[in-house]
């Protein structure tokens, strides 16, 4: 008998914590338009864009200052997040192992 109240207990979580993904419907995305762009986008004769805005310039003057960004290699750390549903798996199989 503890066994089928053990399976129940399970099957209840397992519906409880995964709910049905074949109940969600999809609805079909609507076609992209293509982008509009501005006549002062359009690449020069060369293929160069014109720099025309003051952002791109400070963007581009503190790439040139910082000078080794091809050797960069990310973040030093590898970060794991737990969040709520992680935490409500672990409670339901703890308290099946205790029970």
């Amino acid at each position: 008998m503890a066994a089928v109240r053990r399976a129940v207990v399970i099957a209840m979580l397992a519906i409880w914590c995964f709910p049905a993904a074949s109940v969600a419907k999809s609805e079909p995305t609507p076609p992209l338009a293509p982008p509009v762009l501005p006549a002062t986008a359009a690449p020069a004769a060369d293929g160069t864009r014109p720099d025309t805005t003051s952002e791109a310039a400070a963007l581009r003057a503190r790439e040139r200052q910082a000078g080794d960004l091809e050797d960069w290699r990310g973040g030093q750390g590898v970060f794991v997040y737990v969040g709520g549903g992680l935490l409500l798996i672990l409670v339901a199989v703890l308290l099946l192992v205790l029970i």
